[in-house]
């Protein structure tokens, strides 16, 4: 015979805990969907006060020209492994903006100097005020008549790497102890060898001296 009254008495306790279960749990998942929409508005909000402190002509008189030139190699210096290589560009356009308020800011906020900051947003208006050029083979790029100061240069480095994979080859390697009187099996794998691509953006800060022409270097992770 069932017990009704300790089925019921169960039943009810189970429902009681759902009750008290989901609400916590859908609170707990509304706050963290709140939590990033909150990040991404605020993160706006920013981008927004920072372009409204955008100032074209400041950004002209910085950009005027000068008598400083900046040359060098666009790339990246990293440890792949045991060795160091470096990466070149290849016919990819180099960007260098003025040092303005607003992009000294812009910097700060968002870390824009740091290798994984990826490519800035630049606010329209002052992407018009910049010098490109053109990297050849090489990555080898110059700017001249600049103006002394500091800038922010832009650019892309797409690059190609080997990838290393293993892969079980369905062949069990089997070894045997007289003594222990036992045995074990252990897949045997192969080395599989590929290619993949990605792009690495360089954002640095760069200080143009006066006269002569300011080096820059592939900056080394």
């Amino acid at each position: 015979m069932i017990n009704t009254s300790s089925s019921t008495c169960r039943w009810v306790a189970a429902a009681l805990l759902m009750l008290t279960f989901n609400p916590v749990m859908a609170q707990i998942q509304d706050r963290s969907r709140h939590s990033e929409s909150d990040r991404r508005q605020a993160e706006q909000v920013q981008w927004e006060r920072l372009q409204a402190q955008f100032d074209p002509q400041e950004a002209a008189q910085l950009l005027a020209p000068g008598n400083g030139s900046l040359k060098g190699v666009l790339g990246f210096s990293e440890r792949f492994g045991l060795r160091r290589t470096t990466v070149v560009a290849d016919r990819e356009w180099v960007e260098l903006f003025p040092m303005t308020r607003y992009m000294q800011q812009m910097i700060e906020a968002f870390a824009l100097d740091q290798p994984e900051a990826g490519r800035p947003y630049i606010h329209v208006e002052a992407a018009k005020f910049a010098g490109r050029v053109l990297t050849d083979r090489q990555g080898n790029f110059e700017f001249h008549g600049l103006k002394p100061g500091k800038y922010l240069l832009v650019s892309r480095v797409p690059y190609t790497f080997v990838t290393q994979s293993k892969v079980d080859t369905g062949v069990r390697s089997i070894s045997y102890s007289p003594a222990f009187g036992m045995g074990t099996s252990a897949p045997v794998y192969r080395d599989v060898y590929g290619t993949a691509s990605d792009t690495r953006w360089i954002v640095e800060v760069v200080e143009v001296k006066e006269g002569g022409a300011t080096s820059f270097t592939p900056p080394r992770h």
